[in-house]
């Protein structure tokens, strides 16, 4: 479905095809408003595609700019658009501009991203539970293994559609504040991307840590580019079963020793306490300005 909308304020419109939840008009203004802060110098109208749904390749006009958003692992040939913003290493492309779903995530909820640069404070009174895993998804193996190997330690809650042990669903959506107060309940929690793909980063790892866990993390090859690494449990993309175990004696090392956990919790976000250009909205319309 083509939604088109002129947000007061701005004079580029945007329209957005191929998108998901499209028939949710806040959802599709939300978005359309991300789309006009980054396309807010831009004279022309501008048409946003992403990869739900079948798509021929769009015809290039002088009057439109063309631009692919995936917020998933797979995205259509760059070649059909001006602009993408798509999961690839950096130089794939002259048009792609690093714009990771972890950021879009960030915006669309309207959260303050100075907190993913500051250390976060964990309250000695708090008793949380063990560990959650909240995945629909059933496809990739990885999470499945981490999921079974790790429950043998203790019970991990399960509140997806896969693997469910909990007897209810997860609240609401993964943009919902019952989702993340029903998050923070927990000391860890899974969040491994559907698969690993430069640059490919959404909304889990965020949702994870802002929301009081520390992340038990596999995905982006590069996350190291992003994210201090003393903040998250990292796996590898190419991970032996030698180095999955050793994880999860660190993970039970960490249940069972409060002031190291509280260390790890406390740990800052964003490497170096840095906001990366990439999590930077001028910066990302400093380089889309240089495609254009």
């Amino acid at each position: 479905m083509d939604r088109t909308y002129n947000q007061e304020g701005f004079s580029t419109k945007i329209q957005l095809n191929n998108w998901w939840d499209d028939s949710n008009t806040k959802n599709i203004e939300t978005c359309q408003h991300i789309f006009q802060q980054l396309l807010a110098d831009t004279k022309k109208d501008v048409v946003v595609y992403s990869v739900f749904g079948q798509l021929d390749r769009p015809i290039k006009s002088d009057n439109t700019i063309l631009v692919q958003f995936s917020g998933e692992s797979i995205f259509h040939d760059p070649a059909w658009f001006d602009l993408n913003f798509i999961p690839v290493e950096t130089d794939y492309a002259h048009n792609i501009v690093m714009f990771p779903y972890a950021y879009f995530h960030i915006l669309y909820n309207h959260i303050d991203i100075q907190k993913l640069t500051l250390p976060r404070t964990l309250s000695s009174n708090v008793n949380k539970k063990f560990c959650l895993f909240a995945v629909s998804n059933g496809n990739a193996v990885e999470r499945k293994e981490m999921y079974v190997e790790l429950s043998k330690y203790k019970p991990v809650d399960s509140c997806g559609k896969f693997m469910n042990n909990m007897n209810m669903n997860c609240p609401e959506s993964h943009n919902s504040t019952q989702y993340f107060d029903f998050i923070s309940d927990y000391k860890f929690m899974i969040c491994f991307e559907n698969t690993s793909k430069p640059n490919y980063v959404t909304e889990k790892l965020i949702n994870a840590y802002l929301n009081g866990t520390v992340p038990i993390y596999w995905g982006c090859p590069n996350i190291q580019d992003y994210v201090n690494m003393d903040s998250i449990l990292y796996l590898s993309p190419n991970y032996t079963i030698e180095e999955r175990a050793k994880l999860i004696q660190k993970i039970i090392y960490l249940d069972t020793h409060p002031d190291a956990y509280q260390s790890m919790y406390e740990k800052i976000f964003f490497k170096n306490g840095q906001i990366p250009p990439e999590f930077n909205l001028e910066k990302i319309k400093e380089k889309i300005s240089t495609i254009l």
